[in-house]
């Protein structure tokens, strides 16, 4: 949603298409909220050139012979701009309402003003409760002013958060946590998020998100669904419980059967088969871990939406592989065993013929 305030002579739909044309060489998520807006109202965005971003605070680029600069109050502050108070009222109204301000200028001239209101994903506050009940801490972090963060932070039922964060600031809280000795995942999607998401113990990026972020990520969470983050992190923990069960089992049974076996206390051909089948009984229990997506899912607030089709489908592949292995291990077991023990018959011993 996009508040637009021109202040001037200038109309909305012309304040709006300078702005989108100077924001459309950045992948900022404001920046390509401008864009969208632009976009859906069928305007016509013009050629852009020297164009220039500054991180944390705004764009300028050259649209049609005229300098635009769009970007927060600071980006204004830092190149000289001296708002006057209607344009501070105008902000603080904005802002209020929990919206994000971008200011514009044309030709060294404030000429608007645009209120990008970032709404709330209907599983966002479902998500952090999921979160909450695997025992995390939930931190929202946000370049946002703090009347916006607030606004947000309140309806997706987070308590605490950080607003105006520059990039460095992201970094440095999450080394702040880490130094406390906490494991940190951090989640972004845009390429402010991108140092924080390299410094985290697990980077978690959206699909949606810009390409440094997805890059830089350990995970990528398809269709940029908040509510998958609970799940991938429950999925994670079930995985690393089922590789220390099959450590404890691996560990355990050598530990047994090696000291047996060496005594001469257990046949070889049986000794090869109970390691066989201390192989396959390690596949087995990794591959249960198919047969928790469902649980795991709604665990974390999610309907399971695969078929049971599916599901099967993609377990036939391991199945059949299981089971060809057994067979390649049972049967030559079977075939030894049968010739010693003469299963198959053989022939008869020659007779002996005394001569006469």
């Amino acid at each position: 949603m996009l508040d637009i305030e021109p202040i001037g002579d200038i109309s909305r739909s012309e304040l709006l298409r300078f702005a989108a044309a100077a924001e459309s060489g950045s992948e900022h998520p404001l920046s390509r909220a401008v864009v969208d807006a632009a976009v859906d109202a069928k305007l016509d965005l013009p050629p852009v050139s020297e164009f220039s971003a500054v991180t944390a605070r705004g764009v300028q680029a050259m649209v049609e012979g005229r300098l635009v600069m769009a970007g927060n109050l600071a980006f204004f502050e830092e190149s000289g701009f001296a708002p006057g108070n209607d344009i501070g009222a105008l902000l603080g109204r904005l802002e209020s309402a929990g919206r994000t301000a971008i200011l514009v200028a044309l030709d060294g001239r404030i000429a608007g003003v645009l209120g990008i209101f970032d709404d709330v994903k209907q599983n966002a506050p479902r998500a952090v409760e999921a979160l909450r009940g695997q025992g995390l801490r939930v931190i929202m972090m946000t370049g946002d002013n703090p009347l916006a963060a607030a606004a947000v932070a309140k309806r997706a039922g987070i308590a605490e958060y950080r607003a105006g964060a520059r990039p460095i600031d992201k970094l440095e809280f999450v080394r702040a946590l880490q130094a406390e000795g906490l494991a940190v995942a951090m989640v972004g999607d845009g390429i402010n998020d991108a140092p924080a998401l390299a410094q985290a113990d697990i980077g978690i990026a959206m699909s949606t998100g810009t390409d440094v972020a997805i890059e830089t990520g350990d995970i990528t969470l398809l269709n940029g669904d908040v509510s998958k983050i609970a799940e991938a992190i429950a999925l994670s923990r079930s995985t690393l419980n089922t590789i220390r069960q099959n450590l404890l089992w691996a560990f355990g049974y050598n530990v047994v059967t090696i000291p047996i076996a060496a005594l001469g206390l257990l046949n070889p051909v049986l000794a090869g088969a109970a390691m066989a089948f201390s192989s396959v009984s390690v596949m087995a229990n990794s591959l249960r871990l198919r047969t928790k997506a469902r649980a795991l899912a709604r665990a974390s607030g999610n309907e399971y939406s695969a078929s049971r089709a599916n599901s099967l489908r993609a377990s036939r592949g391991p199945v059949l592989a299981m089971s060809a292995a057994t067979a390649l291990l049972v049967l030559p077991l079977l075939v030894f065993t049968g010739i010693d023990r003469d299963w198959f018959g053989g022939d008869d011993e020659p007779e002996e013929h005394t001569a006469h």
